[in-house]
């Protein structure tokens, strides 16, 4: 099966015959599984929490999205993806923290549950589709 990518169609052999001589391996990735994997697992921990907030983040390619979540969450997502380009939705769960729940009176069960979303054109359905499944 072959891809539109911008204006060029590429074939799924020819994918793989660029990758292997990169020293990679090609790879299909399903971006509506993705999605599918991604509001479900966000929807499970709103479940778990009645006072779970679902927040997709979106803004376009290069503007931050992963590296502010990594600030916030403590992890190096951002330096893993090919390019340093986010390439698929990833939901995250950021419990707050102890002092703030106590300031607000809320419940140690009160967590976050971040989407991020990939900023590159190519991948607006994707967004779209996150942003569907947020209440944020």
């Amino acid at each position: 099966k072959a891809r539109m990518i911008g204006e060029i169609l590429v074939t799924y052999a020819d994918a793989q015959r660029a990758a292997a001589s990169r020293g990679m391996v090609a790879g299909l990735y399903d971006p509506e599984a993705a999605i599918s994997r991604a509001s479900v697992e966000a929807a499970y921990t709103s479940a778990a929490s009645s006072s779970t907030a679902v927040v997709a983040v979106l803004a376009h390619v290069d503007h931050g999205k992963t590296t502010l979540l990594d600030t916030l969450l403590g992890t190096d997502v951002a330096a893993q993806e090919p390019g340093l380009i986010t390439q698929s939705v990833r939901p995250s769960i950021l419990s707050l923290p102890e002092r703030l729940l106590q300031e607000r009176g809320c419940s140690a069960t009160d967590k976050i549950a971040f989407v991020d979303t990939p900023g590159h054109k190519v991948f607006d359905g994707m967004r779209s589709a996150a942003s569907d499944s947020a209440d944020v």
